[in-house]
């Protein structure tokens, strides 16, 4: 039973950075004047490439957070900025994807909203030999990402940190 305890807390402790990462934007959304989409309002083929709710400041304090995280887990801060860097790429991916299959920002698809940023965070950690958790952990962590997501949305929607319970 330990050992299982083990994997479970080792994977969410590496990927501790990117999930810091991502829900820190929630709390900047007040600063004035920092809200440019990364997208800078471009379209590709009549459609957004990922919409007005991709900001740089978002990607920017969600990196951020993401190697502060990794300094107080005493990993280094290029660990964090590796992993919620990725993270964030996944995200746009998603963004991406949901804009040419004509999916609204914020609207619900739980695949595309979870599952590349979880990827694209492990991949650039074994990318830049950073990964310090096994595959199995790796698939955990892509497998329970769904029912992770559900749940912090529906607590930060709750808060009234979110418009919409996904």
């Amino acid at each position: 039973m330990m050992d299982v305890a083990i994997f479970i807390f080792q994977a969410f402790w590496f990927i501790l950075p990117a999930y810091i990462g991502n829900i820190a934007p929630i709390f900047v959304k007040w600063i004035p004047h920092s809200d440019a989409p990364v997208d800078f309002g471009r379209s590709w083929k009549g459609k957004r490439l990922f919409g007005d709710h991709k900001t740089w400041r978002g990607i920017i304090v969600g990196v951020v957070a993401g190697g502060l995280v990794s300094l107080l887990q005493q990993r280094g801060l290029a660990v964090g900025i590796v992993i919620a860097s990725g993270n964030f790429f996944g995200d746009l991916i998603g963004a991406f994807i949901k804009r040419r299959i004509n999916l609204e920002p914020g609207e619900k698809n739980l695949f595309i909203d979870a599952v590349p940023s979880q990827i694209c965070a492990i991949l650039a950690a074994y990318m830049f030999r950073l990964l310090t958790i096994s595959w199995g952990q790796s698939l955990f962590l892509v497998a329970g990402i769904i029912p992770l997501h559900l749940t912090a949305n529906r607590l930060w929607f709750t808060l009234h940190l979110k418009k919409s319970p996904w």
